[in-house]
């Protein structure tokens, strides 16, 4: 696979021939800056990789000049609450970096990659703030089944933990000016303490998403990044509040200078969906 990662990597100066992008060196630019035929030519070579290949790439694409933004992304121009728009390469926080690299990975064209990221970010696909996928673990994850699994429990082994949340959606709506008459949810999820990470690393794969979980009421997830190997070491790929960009750091050494309401993670593992059953001749079409 690592063969394959760099064979692509070699080809993509010559399918950017702007010189958009090159590996470990030469002219970079954000992939919004592609032309169509870039995209195809991107499209077209790197589909061949397997998915976490795919992954890695995408996210090292996305990474060049993407500077940090929290709340970068929302419905569109004239959209309520959240008029920012639906994708943007330039400006990513942790989840839209995320979700981005995911779609992109998922996707054979561009067409398809703005079709997958609003199934990965809404539910349905319904564009809308109210669909929007706000809660990684409660709501994200769940939501995006068909395409990630929850490999905590396999990944962190007899040290895995439960933690118990209240999830209040009408308090967070509120918040947003928007009424929503909905009951607070208890939600329980399972995670690996931060001082088991070290260990469980051995069962943590390239292209896994790391989910980083904290102790402060009402809510789960606290940061998510994408997992990468280099030299055989795990790190995190993440947009970082800190850094005020995309930044690659060991995942070992991330999790050591984490804050103390950090108290471990949790680990969700990418993989290709099932293409949808063919309509049979004659069958109802909904």
């Amino acid at each position: 696979m690592q063969k394959l990662h760099r064979t692509i990597v070699m080809l993509l100066p010559c399918l950017l021939a702007a010189g958009a992008f090159a590996a470990g060196g030469g002219p970079r630019a954000n992939p919004a800056a592609f032309t169509a035929k870039q995209w195809e030519g991107l499209f077209a070579t790197v589909g061949a990789a397997p998915l976490s290949q795919r992954l890695a790439i995408w996210a090292d694409l996305t990474a060049v000049d993407a500077v940090y933004v929290a709340d970068p992304l929302g419905e569109g121009p004239g959209a309520a609450p959240d008029g920012d728009p639906p994708c943007d390469f330039g400006r990513v926080d942790c989840v839209t970096y995320v979700e981005q690299t995911l779609a992109l990975a998922l996707a054979k064209d561009q067409t398809s990659f703005a079709e997958t990221l609003r199934r990965i970010r809404y539910k349905d696909g319904t564009v809308d703030f109210r669909a929007r996928n706000h809660y990684f673990v409660s709501d994200w994850l769940p939501a995006n089944a068909w395409c990630a699994r929850d490999m905590t429990a396999e990944v962190g082994g007899d040290a895995v933990k439960t933690m118990e949340k209240t999830i209040s959606r009408k308090a967070f709506f509120a918040g947003k000016s928007i009424t929503a008459d909905l009951p607070d949810e208890q939600a329980a999820t399972t995670f690996i303490p931060r001082e088991a990470v070290s260990p469980a690393q051995a069962r943590m794969k390239e292209g896994d998403i790391a989910i980083f979980v904290i102790s402060t009421p009402g809510i789960i997830a606290g940061h998510v990044g994408v997992l990468r190997t280099k030299n055989d070491t795990i790190h995190l790929q993440h947009a970082s509040s800190a850094e005020k960009r995309v930044v690659t750091v060991p995942l070992e050494a991330y999790v050591r200078a984490l804050p103390t309401r950090f108290v471990g993670m949790k680990i969700a593992r990418p993989y290709e969906p099932a293409p949808p059953a063919p309509v049979q001749e004659g069958a109802p079409r909904g």
